[in-house]
């Protein structure tokens, strides 16, 4: 049984055992009066105050005091639930999710924990009165001196609904007003404030309710942290570690390449060098970089470390691209970076011959150019000196690089063991120095296109799940 006044169950799990009823030693209590302690007395730890509500008399509900015009809003949303919930077999569901409870819990919870950060979602004062009886004695306990060491407001105590239909019904209304039409951008102005409240006032209570939370994607997607245009990192609690994919994508993580090709950088990011406050060499190769990272998040959803892992991107360089581009970047240039990776993705989406790139760096992890096949690519060349002299392993990185669209330092080879420290690092200036587009000129520039014909017979190979081999000069 349910008191009609606290909402909590009468003689509930912090009773005492071996007795029937709480605070037996009471004589001032009738007993058909409620014994629950007020949640003020809980989080004290002390048994002196109780609710007091008899229980032999019918509760007051708070739904006659709402006029003609808030019971209706009240009924129409409880007519569109069970809609939901039973539809009609042509009735249009306007991209929601089926179970419309899931995302209204969360947000009736959410609106909960950080009021009063929404009462702007209650359609009236009346409403918004109602919902703020109902949490005013949690917050206050939350907002306390006693917030951080209590034990006696556990989320059972901030889980359940009203008891009274009216306030329960407010409090859903809020939670419809919050979801919205589920526009991407809107929903997410409205979610977030109050995420971060929640957080600021009880970070853990927070983390609680989202934990696990099997809500539908476009909710999650806004409940998600960001860090500029990433979800963001850190704690392995809060919504920054809901693994959402950011976007309904058609094509899937394997197809993103490590490093964002140099035609669709050149296509849809480059104008932003533009406006950026700091340029240098790197530049490219850091937007390129971000690019990468942003398309796997939006197929694979994560933080940017959990998306640099599943490109086989070291973490160190992930990160050193985000503080790069934070400095470089104002804010208003992060949206038309989004704006052109989104450009991007809606490509590989209307792509019907999309690249895995996954199983390119797969197939190639262990692919070293023929010593036979390095003399015929430098024939004929004049002015290339040194490098026609070089090992072939020069030519197995810039090959892998193009065949994967990775960068040349994270090619397998140089993290073999077969390489000295010195010899590694001698053939990553190499590579990095013929790469750099200064030095494509006259017989580099020749060598290059030579080794991109090449890449690109290799990687049908690579494509038709063959061993990759010698690739006909």
């Amino acid at each position: 049984m349910i008191c009609p006044k606290c909402g909590n169950v009468l003689g509930g799990a912090t009773q005492n055992r071996g007795s029937l009823i709480r605070e037996p030693q009471r004589d001032d209590l009738h007993p058909l009066q409620c014994r629950n302690p007020t949640p003020e007395q809980r989080a004290a730890g002390k048994r002196r105050d109780v609710c007091g509500a008899r229980l032999d008399t019918a509760p007051q509900t708070s739904g006659s005091h709402l006029s003609a015009t808030e019971r209706a809003r009240l009924i129409d949303l409880q007519e569109r639930l069970d809609r939901r919930l039973a539809p009609a077999p042509a009735e249009p569901t306007a991209g929601e999710p089926g179970d419309p409870f899931p995302d209204l819990i969360l947000a009736a919870q959410l609106i909960k924990l950080s009021w009063p950060a929404g009462a702007d979602l209650s359609p009236t004062h009346a409403t918004a009165a109602l919902i703020d009886a109902h949490a005013t004695p949690f917050t206050a306990v939350l907002d306390g001196p006693l917030a951080t060491t209590s034990k006696y407001l556990r989320m059972a105590d901030l889980r359940p609904a009203p008891s009274d239909p009216a306030t329960c019904g407010s409090l859903l209304l809020a939670a419809d007003t919050l979801l919205g039409d589920r526009e991407p951008s809107s929903l997410r102005e409205r979610v977030q404030p109050l995420v971060q409240a929640a957080y600021e006032r009880s970070s853990k209570r927070a983390y609680q309710i989202l934990r696990g939370t099997k809500v539908s994607a476009s909710l999650a997607r806004a409940l998600v942290r960001r860090r500029q245009i990433f979800h963001a990192g850190g704690s392995s609690r809060g919504p920054g570690r809901l693994r959402v994919p950011s976007r309904d994508c058609a094509f899937s993580p394997e197809e993103v390449p490590q490093l964002l090709p140099q035609a669709w950088f050149d296509d849809h990011l480059a104008h932003l060098i533009d406006d950026m406050l700091q340029v240098n060499s790197g530049t490219v190769r850091h937007l390129r970089r971000a690019a990468s990272l942003k398309l796997m998040e939006m197929t694979a959803g994560g933080t940017w470390a959990e998306c640099a892992e599943t490109l086989g991107m070291p973490r160190g360089s992930a990160a050193g691209t985000l503080a790069v581009l934070d400095g470089a970047m104002p804010g208003n240039l992060w949206e038309e970076f989004e704006a052109g990776v989104e450009r991007i993705a809606a490509g590989l989406d209307s792509n019907p011959h999309r690249v895995n790139y996954a199983r390119r760096r797969r197939t190639m992890a262990t692919w070293q150019m023929p010593a036979r096949d390095w003399p015929e690519l430098c024939n004929g060349i004049p002015k290339l000196g040194r490098l026609a002299r070089q090992e072939p392993d020069f030519a197995t990185v810039l090959v892998w690089v193009e065949v994967t669209q990775s960068e040349h330092l994270n090619c397998p080879l140089l993290a073999t063991a077969a390489l000295s420290r010195q010899d590694r690092r001698l053939l990553v200036d190499q590579v990095a120095q013929f790469l750099t587009p200064a030095n494509q000129k006259a017989g580099r520039l020749e060598l290059r296109r030579r080794l991109n014909v090449y890449a690109a017979r290799l990687a049908v190979q690579c494509d038709r799940k063959g061993e990759p081999n010698a690739a006909s000069v």
